[in-house]
């Protein structure tokens, strides 16, 4: 970082980050019962899957859960997380965020 007299930045060379501190982190994957399944649907809070890797693994639909809510069989957590629904129901799957 370059700097003038007054200490204004004026050039910046490199930046790097440490993606630990700026990026979520996720718990081990939960089984999302056909209830929680439902309740999304019912509250229209489906989105359609529109990531290719995602897609090619059979999920069609994903939404987010919101920090400790109560939702079928899942307890949300202090930060939410994703549920993401899939072609085959049994692969459905919850993913809370453990760290944001």
């Amino acid at each position: 970082v370059y700097l003038n007299n007054e200490e204004d930045v004026l050039a910046v060379i490199e930046f790097a980050f440490d993606f630990r501190d700026c990026a979520l982190s996720f718990g081990e994957p939960q089984t999302l019962s056909d209830e929680a399944c439902e309740q999304l649907k019912e509250q229209e809070r489906w989105f359609d899957v529109t990531e290719k890797g995602l897609m090619e693994k059979g999920a069609t639909k994903y939404a987010f859960v919101g920090p400790a809510e109560g939702l079928g069989n899942l307890n949300a957590g202090a930060f939410g997380g994703f549920c993401y629904l899939f072609e085959d129901k049994e692969k459905s799957r919850y993913f809370a965020i453990t760290a944001a």
